[in-house]
């Protein structure tokens, strides 16, 4: 990597460049390994904070270039991966791009919005057409995991019955028997996406709740240990190297990815666990540290004895460029994740509406032969039209006396007051809409009104009364 980092720009998961949510900082905090359930404090507050979309990403230098240069490029480069691939592997010459359906995976936790920019930058790229219907599919992550469990369920059945009729199949081989429900959990390196299904018969299912989920797949892991090496060495120090030397700071992670790895496969043997440290890295130390002047602080021991993990110390060691965790660190790090997982799965099972539930338990291909397989959803705001009401219907809709004043005006043609600015709403949050389901909405057009522009609006709120309670 030395002789790239001049020449090439490493982003990492910049796929999460486009979560936006409303988070609490007690569920979502990034990088505090002291955040495990063994020493959180119970009494902390949730305060809330709003995560947008992010116009700009950071390389692993530091530098930060717009998301949508770095998306679109990306898809650039998977087009021309995939053509090479279909030429030399499958043999498929004079291939164009509109015999080419396109499926993009994406986490549930993604808001319209989002999927939104990916389509568009889909097109910028050259990648599909807006001109051709359905060239790209913008799918669930958990929906492709979730068919793809029923594929194998179906597979190991037709292995097993070997022409028994399914009434002689015992339930566990028949795989999912209709009415079943489950949760299906779709952990991976930047999200846990989480869907709540029920089988509605082979290859249908139907949303129970709306999938959800968070930042909580393994990545967030290796934030806990970041900010483990910013405790230990300073944030100052940390940020140095990422902007100098970033090659060896994306080395540091790589090793502790490596070790964490390990640990899981090993995490009852030992007591100890090692994460190598480049020797760049080391190096790079003993010089911010000599440049201290400090006759306390000699060494890159003398930091890491220093340091104190959740109030206890003597629970990290150095030796020959080898950092040593106390095994008690590695579960806290690891919990600061798994903890969450629980919780939030806990939350959904305790719902009335998964009373039913019997199981915790690969696929974009099959999502794209497969029409209509969730052939319900759950939505998960409520979409709606800005709308003028009239003060009757206003008032029925829970508008207060003080905002049907506010929004007041009289309209010529109708010779009567009407309230703006109304969220007429189309599809509630929490409701079931069921696959290809239409919802119709008349509208007068007055005269003289050649063109109308329509708002669609959405909001997180289950009643939203106002157009201010959305957002376009």
């Amino acid at each position: 990597m030395p002789s790239y980092k001049n020449k090439w720009l490493l982003f990492e998961r910049f796929k999460m460049a486009l979560f936006e949510d409303e988070l609490r900082d007690h569920d979502y905090t990034n990088g505090n390994s002291s955040t495990s359930k063994k020493y959180k404090s119970k009494t902390s507050p949730k305060k809330k904070r709003k995560i947008g979309i992010a116009d700009t990403l950071s390389a692993a230098n530091g530098q930060r270039y717009g998301s949508d240069f770095v998306f679109v490029s990306a898809f650039k480069h998977i087009q021309s991966e995939a053509l090479k691939f279909m030429h030399k592997k499958l043999k498929l010459d004079n291939i164009q791009n509109e015999d080419i359906q396109w499926i993009i995976t994406v986490p549930a936790i993604w808001s319209d919005r989002a999927k939104h920019k990916m389509t568009s930058w889909a097109i910028a790229a050259g990648l599909v057409s807006k001109k051709i219907r359905n060239q790209l599919k913008i799918v669930y992550e958990p929906d492709c995991a979730s068919l793809a469990i029923q594929h194998q369920m179906r597979n190991r059945r037709k292995s097993k019955t070997h022409g028994l009729q399914l009434d002689d199949v015992k339930e566990n081989d028949a795989g999912f028997m209709i009415g079943d429900q489950y949760v299906l959990l779709d952990v991976g390196g930047g999200t846990a996406d989480i869907c709540c299904h029920e089988i509605v018969g082979e290859f249908g299912v139907r949303e129970v709740l709306a999938p959800s989920g968070g930042p909580w797949g393994s990545s967030l892991i290796d934030d806990e240990y970041a900010q483990l090496l910013q405790n230990i060495f300073s944030a100052a120090w940390m940020q140095k190297c990422r902007r100098l030397l970033p090659n060896v700071y994306v080395e540091c992670i790589e090793n502790f990815q490596r070790a964490k790895m390990f640990f899981f496969r090993n995490k009852r043997s030992n007591k100890w666990y090692n994460v190598g440290l480049p020797r760049e890295f080391c190096e790079f130390l003993s010089e911010e540290i000599e440049a201290l002047q400090d006759d306390e602080m000699q060494e890159i021991e003398d930091l890491v004895q220093r340091t104190k993990f959740a109030g206890f110390s003597s629970l990290l060691r150095f030796e020959d460029d080898v950092l040593s965790l106390d095994v008690s660190i590695w579960r806290a790090m690891f919990d600061a994740v798994i903890d969450r997982i629980i919780l939030h799965v806990s939350n959904l099972l305790s719902d009335a509406k998964m009373r039913k539930c019997k199981y915790l338990v690969e696929g974009a291909a099959y999502f794209g032969l497969t029409a209509n397989y969730i052939q319900s959803r759950i939505l998960k705001k409520t979409y709606g039209i800005k709308a003028s009401f009239t003060e009757t219907k206003a008032k029925a809709n829970g508008l207060s006396a003080q905002q049907i004043d506010a929004n007041k005006i009289f309209i010529d043609y109708y010779h009567g007051y009407f309230v703006k600015n109304c969220f007429k709403v189309l599809g509630r949050k929490n409701s079931e809409i069921v696959q290809n389901q239409v919802v119709k909405y008349c509208c007068k057009r007055q005269p003289g009104c050649a063109m109308a522009k329509i708002a669609i609006i959405c909001s997180d709120m289950e009643c939203p009364k106002l157009v201010s309670d959305g957002q376009v």
